[in-house]
């Protein structure tokens, strides 16, 4: 396992769940099966077959050692000119 699942914290937006690592900038959004699986690994770390083992090799990997956000990278960067929201697809 290449995670810690008490690092992880659980959304639900609109009934979908969102799982969140507050410690660097990672998330994903599981189908019911994998949130149910990550629900019981959280509880009790164990993934005991094929398919929950290959689904926890596609969680993102440990914490960075050091985040400190984005506004390190955004003071080096030319101001913002143009935003696009797509909100429809």
């Amino acid at each position: 396992m290449t995670f810690d699942p008490s690092r992880w914290k659980r959304f639900a937006v609109s009934g979908a769940p969102i799982w969140l690592c507050p410690d660097r900038p990672s998330w994903f959004v599981p189908t019911s099966t994998g949130d149910s699986l990550f629900h019981d690994l959280a509880e009790n770390s164990a993934a005991d077959d094929m398919s929950s083992r290959n689904f926890l090799q596609r969680l993102p990997d440990p914490p960075l050692k050091e985040y400190k956000g984005r506004e390190a990278f955004l003071a080096e960067a030319p101001p913002l000119r143009e935003l696009w929201l797509h909100i429809t697809d």
